[in-house]
């Protein structure tokens, strides 16, 4: 089939400076209204809160710390803060995927409460997913921040939705 076929998928106008505007898109009915990169920002918290409950569980689960010591108090605190983090991580993503307003906010802190836990972790559980983890993290603070996704926000809180 030809690129002409498949134009009426997404019409959009393009703006003086060639990015287009998030009012400007119009999707097919039925078809998911948030862009794409705010549902992959979902998933991707989605996997963020995940591997906080496995980092959440090598600190419970450390066979190299002794029980009964302050270093076994420590280690049931930060496991306990991480489950928090996945918590508020999961409700984060709900916000996203639904556009309200008050995601970006809870997304940047938790986010960057996530990342500063995944610090304190190096060393707890595999490598790679501490490595998935701050890639993850670093992508979705530097994603959430930009000015086209705020402006999706702002647009969707200005709907009324």
């Amino acid at each position: 089939m030809s690129q002409t076929h498949h134009a009426h998928v997404f019409e959009h106008q393009v703006r003086s400076d060639s990015m287009p505007s998030v009012e400007h898109v119009r999707p097919l009915a039925g078809a998911a209204r948030r862009p794409i990169g705010i549902s992959r920002l979902a998933v991707a918290a989605v996997a963020i809160a995940v591997v906080a409950l496995l980092e959440a569980g090598a600190w419970f689960g450390a066979p190299d710390i002794a029980a009964g010591t302050l270093l076994a108090a420590v280690a049931r605190i930060v496991g306990l803060v991480l489950v928090i983090a996945a918590i508020v991580e999961f409700i984060f993503a709900y916000g996203v995927w639904e556009l309200r307003p008050w995601a970006t906010r809870l997304g940047a802190g938790a986010t960057v409460t996530a990342l500063l836990l995944t610090l304190l972790s190096a060393g707890r559980g595999p490598s790679g997913v501490h490595t998935l983890s701050l890639l993850l993290e670093i992508g979705t603070v530097w994603y959430l921040l930009s000015p086209r996704v705020q402006e999706a926000f702002r647009s969707h809180a200005g709907n009324g939705s």
